[in-house]
């Protein structure tokens, strides 16, 4: 019989395809973006977080990453001893699972972002930028263009954030995934607004990022077995 929580979590996986495809052909998303992202920029082109000074980006941008890297070693460190842990708490094959997520996730976000021919809205001519504001969303044909204008859709930055979301993968009890959820979608939104604040991302990029992010997470899940009646006694 198929078990429940992966039959819950392969659910999501095409929930959030259909919301990427939907969000990656709306018109309407551009309004929306533009609407959220004139709230961080003045008529000069100014932002409301200058990168380079701000007080935030060591806990918003550098520190983020780093601590995913920590945590990513740490995990690994798990997966060769397991004996570290309680019994139960995390086997081999989740462990490497989640080392895998946060590997795959933004470098497969990386590769599509260099290769979507989006600007960043910093860039624009709407907002003091140079580009064309006919480059400012996704368009399919952009990935054939020999021509890399831009490189700003998803988000790249927020790729090992949303990579979290793994967590929630490793538990049957549904409140208990929601707690483990919790990680992915706080430092997701909180890195995301910082770079939506600064000019680097409209809002749909970060939406993008975590939408993406949940296909990917659950195409591994499938490959390392994650979710069997006997993951936990695996590994």
């Amino acid at each position: 019989m198929v078990d429940r929580q992966r039959r819950t979590l392969t659910i999501a996986a095409l929930v959030a395809l259909a919301s990427l495809v939907l969000l990656a052909s709306l018109d309407r998303v551009g309004d929306v973006d533009r609407e959220i992202t004139e709230r961080f920029v003045d008529v000069s082109g100014t932002w409301l977080i200058n990168h380079h000074g701000s007080s935030l980006r060591p806990w918003l941008y550098d520190g983020p990453k780093i601590a995913i890297a920590l945590f990513g070693v740490g995990v690994l460190v798990l997966a060769y001893r397991p004996g570290l842990l309680s019994p139960g708490w995390l086997t081999r094959r989740e462990a490497l699972f989640v080392c895998a997520c946060l590997a795959v996730v933004p470098l497969a976000i990386g590769v599509i972002k260099q290769h979507s021919n989006v600007q960043c809205p910093a860039s624009l001519e709407r907002y003091g930028g140079t580009q064309s504001n006919a480059d400012a969303h996704l368009r399919i044909t952009g990935f054939f263009e020999t021509h890399r204008r831009g490189g700003c859709w998803p988000s790249g930055h927020t790729s090992g954030a949303f990579a979290l979301l793994c967590l929630a993968w490793l538990e049957r009890r549904r409140r208990v995934r929601l707690v483990l959820a919790l990680p992915g979608l706080l430092a997701g939104v909180a890195t995301g607004w910082y770079q939506v604040a600064r000019g680097a991302h409209f809002a749909s990029h970060i939406l993008a990022t975590a939408l993406i992010s949940i296909i990917l997470i659950s195409l591994l899940a499938r490959a390392f077995g994650i979710g069997r009646v006997s993951s936990k006694s695996a590994g």
